[in-house]
């Protein structure tokens, strides 16, 4: 099994990154929808408020290795990923196999 962990700093107003959290939410439920390759996903938003702190997180999990790259090209994905990138300006990734 491996999990893929990504954290966001959001760009804007406590009002607009909100929108960014509800719009993300929305997206990747639409994606689970139509990949069952995401074994589990789960959002949240970090309780922690500072400078060094992220604001959004993705933990998803997947088979393996094949499965995660075929899920980073996917088309959907692909759209999720330009709309994080533009709504944010900080990112980390940590992907592992457990």
């Amino acid at each position: 099994m491996l999990r893929h962990i990504v954290c966001w700093k959001l760009k804007g107003t406590a009002e607009e990154q909100e929108r960014v959290v509800c719009r993300f939410r929305e997206m990747m439920d639409d994606l689970q929808k139509i990949l069952p390759e995401i074994l589990s996903c789960s959002i949240g938003v970090n309780l922690h408020e500072g400078e060094e702190a992220f604001d959004l997180c993705v933990d998803e999990t997947f088979a393996d290795q094949p499965t995660l790259e075929y899920y980073l090209y996917y088309p959907d994905h692909v759209t999720i990923r330009d709309y994080m990138s533009a709504s944010s300006y900080d990112k980390m990734v940590f992907d592992f196999l457990y």
